[in-house]
């Protein structure tokens, strides 16, 4: 078996499983975060602007504000209006103003988003692949698991 020690060269074993686990989350997250990276580099966009992409086509018809998006990025970024920017000259989105309040600048996906999302499907259906190393079983308790501890987070970063 591969082990943390094995990947990261460690020597000294961690003291608990408290220890032990942010470690194995972060190096996992970020092997993880690798890989989605080169799927989206072979379509020409950031791990970011997919992420866009796809929480515009989940809005669809409904065109999104920039912080709106930003909202449910899961990596919010301040730099949100120039990836717009770029996917708008890529075709893949579409912007006008708020016809309520010009200040507003509103986002909805392209057909060649939407095409684009469809094409990268494939790619990921790979990605989903990874996962059957494990069970059904295993996976939901993963994702519940992972679920309380985003929340335990939520509360000490939502204090300041």
């Amino acid at each position: 078996m591969h082990s943390i020690y094995d990947e990261l060269k460690i020597a000294k074993r961690f003291q608990s499983t408290n220890e032990e686990l942010p470690v194995a989350l972060l190096l996992t997250s970020e092997r993880l975060r690798e890989y989605i990276n080169r799927l989206c580099h072979s379509f020409d966009i950031t791990v970011q602007q997919y992420n866009m992409l796809r929480i515009l086509c989940g809005s669809y018809p409904r065109a999104l504000s920039c912080s709106e998006i930003n909202s449910r990025m899961i990596q919010r970024s301040p730099d949100i209006t120039r990836m717009l920017s770029r996917l708008e000259l890529q075709g893949y989105v579409m912007r006008k103003k708020d016809e309520r309040d010009n200040r507003v600048v509103l986002t909805e996906i392209s057909s060649d988003g939407v095409s684009l999302i469809e094409s990268m499907e494939t790619s990921f259906a790979n990605l989903e692949q990874i996962f059957d190393v494990v069970s059904e079983d295993e996976r939901q308790s993963a994702i519940r698991f992972l679920g309380r501890v985003r929340r335990e987070l939520n509360k000490i970063l939502d204090r300041g």
